[in-house]
């Protein structure tokens, strides 16, 4: 065969999902690609495809050693199989990759049947924000799913990469963000997924500021009893990958130079932006109210909360079914909650907008290539 990439030995497949009280021992067989086409011979199984319809992480359950990936594709005219491969051959112990350093994943995807892929994708809840990004990408072009949905699809040229970026206005709540999320994760296939905007102050930050969020959590899941309310904590570990290089980003503070000069303002000079890290809070509600029984409840019972926002909970779905996708979650203050409407009114948004994507894309310029 012609090879375009490397043969991959010893790989671990498995035909189907096996459960934690279904366990199946996965078989082990050899995977080659030749002119855009898998070839897969294993010890039980053997087929070969040139339609690879969707590819995404999952874990199996009960396999807690291994991280694996499902592949759907036509087995025949418009009869799709789904079949699962153990994300990285390297990782195993059992063979080596010949001829290059791909994984598994990667070769994978040079199959797939798709015209477009991403690297990055960024939500943005709202308008001020989609635009705010879209200032810094090149060859911008729209891209129409086969479900109808538009994307913005362009280029932004790193030290290490030349990265391709979808953008997507998400809409504002959980819900919107959990569906855009999983459609970006399915069509795309990112290494990346970041929501970009603005928040609400809650605590030890001032307008301005930009905040970084280490995890996200939903402060409206818990149970309503008769005088309290119970919370039941389930929160985004976001990447740590990525936090390491956002805290890269603060320490040089070359990221200020990418904000517009209309964005540097008197009332906020760009020289005073403090950079925080810490949990940034979600929940289906626009607070306006600093004193509000609400807003008191979230700072006694998540202490750490620096920033809400209604968004960042629709992460905990993609974590879960897309475990290889690195998510960030970036926002920029653009109000302390009880002067929102004063804030808006201001234009103060527009300012937090330009802030955030500042900071994204001076970290995706040194950000080194993900595998």
């Amino acid at each position: 065969m012609k090879q375009e990439v490397p043969i991959i030995h010893n790989v671990w497949f498995s035909p189907r999902k096996y459960g934690i009280f279904s366990w199946r021992k996965p078989s082990v067989g050899t995977l080659a690609i030749s002119d855009k086409v898998l070839y897969f011979r294993g010890l039980e199984e053997e087929f070969s495809t040139d339609k690879i319809s969707q590819l995404r992480h999952i874990r199996m359950p009960g396999d807690f050693s291994r991280n694996w990936i499902a592949m759907t594709y036509e087995k025949a005219v418009g009869v799709p199989r789904t079949v699962y491969f153990a994300e990285d051959a390297r990782s195993l112990g059992l063979g080596c990759i010949l001829g290059g350093s791909l994984n598994l994943f990667d070769a994978l995807r040079s199959v797939h049947d798709r015209p477009f892929r991403a690297d990055v994708v960024l939500l943005t809840p709202i308008e001020v924000e989609y635009r705010a990004v879209l200032h810094h990408l090149d060859n911008i072009q729209t891209i129409e799913t086969p479900r109808g949905k538009l994307y913005t699809y362009g280029t932004f040229q790193g030290t290490h990469k030349n990265w391709k970026v979808a953008v997507v206005q998400s809409g504002s709540g959980i819900g919107p963000t959990t569906e855009a999320a999983l459609l970006a994760a399915d069509f795309f296939s990112p290494k990346i997924m970041m929501l970009v905007g603005v928040a609400g102050g809650i605590q030890k930050v001032k307008v301005g500021d930009i905040v970084v969020g280490t995890k996200g959590i939903n402060y409206e899941f818990g149970k309503e009893v008769k005088d309290r309310f119970l919370p039941r904590v389930e929160f985004v570990q976001h990447s740590n990958r990525l936090i390491e290089r956002a805290k890269y980003v603060y320490r040089t503070r070359n990221w200020l130079l990418r904000i517009p000069p209309r964005s540097d303002t008197s009332t906020f000079p760009k020289k005073n932006i403090d950079v925080h890290f810490g949990t940034i809070a979600s929940g289906n509600k626009v607070l306006t109210d600093e004193r509000s029984a609400l807003v008191q409840r979230i700072k006694t019972q998540y202490n750490d909360v620096l920033a809400v926002e209604m968004e960042a909970a629709g992460l905990q779905v993609l974590a879960r079914n897309h475990p290889g996708i690195h998510t960030l979650n970036v926002r920029c203050i653009s109000d302390l909650l009880s002067d929102k409407a004063k804030s808006d009114a201001e234009g103060i948004q527009s300012i937090a907008a330009d802030r955030a994507a500042a900071f994204v894309f001076e970290l995706l310029l040194t950000q080194t290539k993900i595998r």
